[in-house]
């Protein structure tokens, strides 16, 4: 799990400005949103998620299977190779 998986193992709580209902964000190709959107509902908030078309299908299948509610988009990358 990534870093935010890795905090929530050691106890963390969930900062003062998130409250219940709240909506975390993350812009990630990476871990730290698959952690998130698995984490999101122990906080009692919903995770919105946002990866480029061109990270792992299993990344964004796991953010699509968590139980908190959780958007997940997959943005267009574009790449100019000349």
């Amino acid at each position: 799990m990534g870093e935010a998986g890795a905090g929530a193992g050691a106890g963390a709580s969930a900062p003062p400005s998130l409250r219940p209902g709240g909506l975390v964000t993350e812009g990630t190709a990476g871990s730290t949103g698959v952690s998130l959107a698995m984490l999101s509902p122990c906080f009692g908030v919903r995770a919105a998620v946002w990866m480029p078309d061109d990270a792992a299908e299993e990344k964004s299948a796991m953010v699509r299977g968590g139980e908190g509610g959780e958007e997940q988009e997959r943005v267009e990358v574009s790449f100019c190779l000349q």
